[in-house]
């Protein structure tokens, strides 16, 4: 099914479940003496909980309030005088402005994977960075609300736009801005990337494993391919504890001045910085950059973050609405307009494993964290999950089909068939959740995606069993 390294170990009275990427000895009084290389991979089963999770809630139905159709609604004049402009700016308009009337072809971009839904006059998708400066001037120009989006895979509908608003709403999508460009060291190493707004992080973790190295986040979307610039201004978290959220003070951005005018903002940090169309030039025009192209003392990544991860105190490490540091664009949330921005990339490890830890209370969970997880900075785990009885049960009853296409088809082609099945329920004629049903109904007809020994330590720690039994998997295809 899939690749799964993993020691349980525990002993009679606290089995725990332990995922690190650096050799360590681990005493403990109920923990055998262990010397464990390990590293955090996200695998398919937690994959498709978070996969059985959307698909779960992908509908939302709108209320009294919100009855008004794309059908019944008339653009006012200063919208229509705002899209004419529009397709004189963006090249192909017939395919890259998608107008409220076509209905079906804007659904994917106005309704949010688990919450929200809108309408807009237009879905405009820039092909260069100066298309999206003049789309956003236009949207200025002619009092249009703006939200810049990504891929739409945020799960807090805060990439759509909302049907009762003062004002009309454009979407600029940015996935055609999906340039990345390596920044090389001297010895050809590529120890920071250049990312357009529009560039997916898995694309990014494709592009970098030639270099050997990976991105700055790893998501549980990761599947769906979020845009590197969305993370940033929604402050993802990701799942590596040693990375820390996505964070940048590299950036080159738009944002709405105090006169009311577009300004854009460059922070890149390059040498020869002119004028912010002849850093954009010199972007469209390279392959490659290096190190000594720049000279700054801006971040890349948050460097403090695994510091205070590991520091127990009243304060929380880790929180959604985090605006910590001189980042302008990090948790903007759209109130500024992300055009590319530089993230460091990190050494991918040497070895991999993965190891499930069952804890039959939440007390039991927390010890294991103090004491080991972050009980220090040089040996913290790359990532550490963890699944409630919720999703290990909707996984289990409803996520078999989609733990098997990504086993046999892989995350890249998932991305294809999740975008088909918003398509699908776009259409005027598909019935409220046809596909989720559908899926629910036939996941009798796959077996369980976990072996039986993962499975039981999930059953056994949710019934709150205070013995489990010691598993030990070794390295192998299970």
């Amino acid at each position: 099914m899939f690749r799964l390294s993993a020691s349980v170990i525990g002993l009679r009275s606290q089995p725990s479940i332990l995922l690190i990427n650096r050799k360590i000895k681990i005493i403990h009084p109920n923990f055998f003496r262990a010397s464990i290389y390990s590293y955090l991979y996200k695998p398919a089963f937690l994959l498709s909980g978070v996969l059985a999770f959307s698909f779960g809630y992908s509908k939302l139905a709108l209320n009294e309030e919100n009855i008004k159709s794309f059908d019944s609604f008339k653009h006012s004049e200063n919208a229509q005088l705002f899209i004419d402009e529009i397709e004189k700016i963006v090249d192909n308009p017939s395919r890259n402005v998608i107008k409220s009337i076509t209905r079906s072809a804007q659904e994917p971009y106005v309704r949010g994977i688990r919450l929200g839904h809108g309408l807009a006059v237009a879905v405009i998708k820039p092909g260069s960075i100066k298309e999206a400066v003049e789309v956003l001037k236009a949207c200025v120009k002619y009092d249009i609300a703006v939200i810049p989006q990504g891929k739409n895979t945020g799960l807090t509908g805060g990439s759509v736009p909302r049907t009762k608003a003062d004002r009309e709403f454009a979407i600029i999508s940015l996935t055609r801005l999906n340039k990345i460009i390596p920044i090389k060291e001297t010895n050809k190493n590529v120890n920071q990337v250049l990312c357009y707004a529009g560039a997916g992080i898995y694309d990014l973790e494709l592009f970098l494993k030639p270099f050997k190295r990976e991105p700055h986040s790893v998501l549980g979307s990761i599947f769906l391919n979020p845009t590197v610039a969305g993370g940033v201004a929604f402050g993802s978290g990701g799942t590596h504890v040693r990375k820390g959220p996505a964070y940048t003070e590299r950036a080159l951005y738009c944002r709405i001045d105090e006169r009311g005018k577009v300004q854009v903002v460059n922070r890149l940090g390059l040498k020869s910085e002119d004028s912010w169309e002849n850093v954009v030039a010199l972007l469209e025009s390279s392959t490659s950059l290096e190190t000594r192209d720049f000279q700054t003392s801006l971040k890349a990544h948050d460097s403090q973050y695994k510091y205070k991860v590991c520091e127990l105190s009243d304060e929380v490490a880790r929180f959604n609405g985090d605006t910590s540091g001189s980042s302008e664009c990090v948790r903007s949330e759209g109130k500024v307009m992300i055009l590319a921005t530089i993230h460091d990339a990190f050494p991918l490890p040497e070895k991999k494993s993965v190891y499930w830890i069952g804890c039959s209370s939440f007390a039991q969970a927390s010890e294991l964290k103090r004491t080991v997880v972050v009980s220090s900075v040089q040996n913290l785990p790359i990532s550490c999950e963890y699944l409630n009885k919720d999703a290990f049960d909707v996984t289990d009853q409803a996520g078999r089909i989609l733990v098997q296409v990504i086993t046999v088809l892989g995350i890249k082609r998932l991305g294809f068939l999740w975008d088909l099945k918003a398509k699908l329920e776009a259409l005027p004629a598909c019935a409220e959740g046809v596909s989720d049903k559908v899926l629910f109904y036939l996941n009798f007809l796959v077996p369980r995606p976990l072996p039986k020994k993962c499975y039981l330590i999930g059953r056994c720690s949710f019934l709150g069993a205070s013995r489990l039994p010691l598993y030990f998997l070794n390295r192998q295809k299970l």
